[in-house]
């Protein structure tokens, strides 16, 4: 009779997602360059008070790339952890594929939901 062996440990994936690691990292920097002028009028009583040694756009550029570097190496320990610890994002190309509900009618779905778990205020202050 055969003896059969069972491998207790799940299968790695094989090398590193690039398309993902890039997409996300995208993603952070242009959310971190669309976040720019908030940045820019929540320090604007700093920078009146003490001028800048380097111009403002430098500044701002180099924010940039700094934020942009901190979400690269976060995405990439995050992409590099998430095997080991069985956590997967949900792919989006995937995910929409799947679903034959247009994009609309989930929104809505998720609008009402998020309407009806509001929280209301007391009766006394409406």
């Amino acid at each position: 009779m055969g003896e059969t062996t069972v491998n207790p440990t799940p299968a790695l994936p094989i090398g590193f997602r690039w398309k993902e690691f890039w997409l996300l990292t995208g993603a952070g920097a242009v959310s971190v360059a669309l976040l720019m002028p908030y940045m820019l009028v929540m320090t604007e009583p700093l920078i009146a008070r003490k001028p800048l040694l380097i111009p403002l756009p430098a500044v701002m550029a180099i924010q940039v790339v700094q934020s942009s570097v901190l979400i690269a190496l976060f995405v990439a320990a995050g992409m590099l952890a998430a095997p080991r610890i069985v956590a997967r994002a949900p792919n989006p190309a995937t995910s929409l594929a799947a679903h034959s509900v247009g994009l609309a009618a989930r929104l809505r779905s998720v609008n009402v939901t998020a309407l009806w778990n509001a929280p209301h205020p007391p009766a006394d202050q409406r």
